[in-house]
């Protein structure tokens, strides 16, 4: 489950959270057992879609994963299923699946703590999904195959 992680910080700094290239969901990976100590497993509408181990590296079962400023909610992007699922991450149950735009991968948390965004790279968007009430806030429009999402504060003068 190592090839192609996407790590997210745990609350502790010692068991981060990591989505992995062929597992529909997460892991937590304890830095000091080296192992992982729990698994959450995300639903695949067509499981035919999963991506083989040995396939291209690129393929990818869900990509991007963040956790809310809290530490209390993680932000699952699904990328083969186009969705989101919002998971609390102390009993890594479901609080909500949101359906977004195709093929959603890089996810980070805003400012303030209360939205994920979620770069949907097929349909060329950026979803906003409320971690308070799991629903898609917002779809904002941001040119061919978006990848990367960065939270930064500007000021105006």
């Amino acid at each position: 489950w190592t090839s192609s992680t996407r790590p997210a910080t745990s609350p502790t700094r010692t068991t981060p959270t990591c989505s992995a290239r062929h597992l529909p969901g997460f892991v937590e990976y304890s830095l000091a057992h080296e192992r992982p100590v729990r698994t959450m497993r995300l639903p695949v509408p067509d499981p035919a879609a999963l991506p083989e181990p040995d396939s291209d590296p690129r393929a990818v079962a869900h990509h991007g994963i963040t956790l809310s400023d809290d530490r209390t909610k993680i932000c699952a992007a699904a990328t083969i299923s186009d969705y989101v699922a919002i998971v609390r991450r102390r009993s890594l149950s479901v609080k909500g699946i949101v359906p977004v735009g195709r093929q959603p991968a890089w996810a980070t948390s805003s400012g303030d703590g209360r939205y994920c965004f979620v770069a949907n790279r097929a349909s060329d968007d950026v979803s906003v999904i409320s971690y308070r009430h799991p629903h898609e806030v917002a779809r904002i429009g941001v040119g061919e195959h978006p990848r990367r999402i960065r939270m930064a504060r500007v000021r105006l003068r």
